[in-house]
């Protein structure tokens, strides 16, 4: 070492460099040995795992949590949270000499139901058949909570790096039909589990144009996937159809009796819904049928110069016009009507599928019966699924492997959220409105 004119010796680094010699004797670097129990080759590296985690300033309160999961990923209102308390059912266990208490918490926005949990907590939890049950209403309600957020925690992380977070020490589970969710504690006498809000019973309908609500739809049912573990591409807050999702054509007329009808077309599924009869609008809109050529699947007009389509006969029978089919259609004097019409009656439809409630006319956009996916008029089945384009304007078509129904192999979006259509009561609501609906519409 030299000194470095402080009277202290100074290291000579050079000694610390590596040999850049490939004829120093030694095997190259890379086809050494290492000896991993040598310090000077033992390499650590801190690697934090992924995990999601409560949100801030709400570990160990999970009824609080799970109220404000609600409001911060926009599934309720303000005022609607104010009401959750109404979601948790809790029942004694008929002991009077050691009441203990369970609890049921039903989710507001799809309907799920989720027994209290074993909570990993000081309170002490007695189970018996797989019930837990707990010294106090409370605690019982924070339980049930626990454990439809580690559910939730659960769903979330499914298929990806980042590990759940439990506060249950029973294992949480996927939604139906993914996961095997435990049978539900037997409800004692008198206790009924509430039904999930409807946006149907909210009064909201008149306060939106028909295409924000069809976006707002959109938007709320994309966070009911997430909430049952299903995601789509696209963040829930842009998850609203695009302007390209509506197809728009004229009657074929010279101005001023040039009218337009169109359809919407489901960015998720592919279905199609076309203009209806907007309530209020009547001097806005005519009714007018098109010929449907079931061999060509084409759309024909009834009258007049066609683009490059042969005219159809004007006879009133179906049968003297070859075969054609009717089928009718609402016009209206802008594009701009057309569309909204369009989305009025898909919008009414959808959310009819959420909750058969929606089926009263006052709760509607437009004057015709909202139906299930399966309940749709057959010749608007033939038409929607086969047509491809209408005087020069081509229908915008999403291709079965990319629809959401098809990856998830059920018939419509509804089906990923309803957990049994086989349940007496679901059938029977939506027999007993369909009925009522019908019966006014006459």
């Amino acid at each position: 070492m030299d000194d470095d004119g402080w009277g202290r010796l100074r290291p000579n680094f050079a000694d610390l460099l590596p040999s850049v010699s490939d004829d120093d004797g030694q095997e190259p670097m890379d086809d050494m040995p290492m000896d991993r129990e040598d310090p000077q080759h033992l390499h650590v590296q801190r690697v934090i795992p992924l995990k999601d985690y409560p949100i801030a300033g709400f570990d160990g309160a999970p009824l609080a949590e799970l109220n404000q999961k609600y409001v911060s990923d926009g599934l309720l209102k303000q005022d609607q949270v104010q009401k959750l308390k109404k979601f948790y059912t809790t029942w004694p266990n008929g002991d009077n000499s050691n009441t203990k208490h369970t609890c049921i918490f039903t989710c507001p926005v799809t309907g799920e139901h989720f027994a209290a949990g074993n909570w990993d907590n000081e309170k002490g939890v007695t189970i018996v058949d797989g019930v837990c049950w707990y010294n106090l209403k409370k605690v019982a309600m924070n339980a049930a909570a626990a454990r439809a957020l580690d559910c939730f925690s659960l769903r979330r992380c499914h298929g990806t790096e980042k590990a759940p977070f439990q506060r249950c020490l029973d294992s949480p589970y996927l939604s139906s039909p993914a996961g095997n969710a435990p049978k539900l504690p037997e409800l004692s006498s008198g206790v009924v589990l509430p039904t999930p809000f409807s946006q149907g019973n909210e009064g909201v309908h008149a306060a939106s144009p028909p295409k924000q609500a069809l976006n707002d739809w959109y938007i709320s049912f994309t966070k009911k996937l997430d909430i049952v573990g299903i995601v789509v591409e696209e963040p829930a807050n842009e998850s609203g159809p695009r302007n390209e999702c509506y197809s728009c054509w004229s009657n074929n007329l010279y101005s001023p009796n040039t009218l337009f009808t169109a359809i919407f077309t489901c960015h998720l599924t592919g279905e199609r819904f076309k203009s209806g009869k907007v309530f209020g609008e009547e001097d806005a809109y005519k009714e007018d049928y098109w010929y449907y050529d079931r061999r060509e699947s084409v759309l024909i007009p009834r009258g007049g110069k066609t683009n490059g389509e042969d005219d159809a006969c004007e006879s009133d029978g179906v049968d003297a016009c070859l075969g054609l089919q009717r089928i009718n259609f609402v016009w209206y004097k802008t594009k701009k009507e057309a569309t909204a019409a369009a989305a009025g009656h898909a919008v009414d439809c959808l959310r009819h599928r959420d909750s058969p409630h929606d089926a009263i006319p006052g709760n509607r956009y437009c004057k015709e019966s909202p139906y299930t996916f399966d309940n749709a008029p057959e010749i608007w089945k033939l038409v929607s699924e086969s047509v491809q384009r209408v005087g020069g304007v081509v229908w915008v078509s999403l291709p079965h492997d990319y629809r959401l129904t098809t990856r998830f192999g059920v018939p419509d979006l509804h089906s990923l959220l309803v957990e049994n259509h086989d349940e007496d009561y679901y059938w029977r609501d939506r027999y007993r409105e369909r009925r009522r609906t019908d019966e006014n519409d006459l």
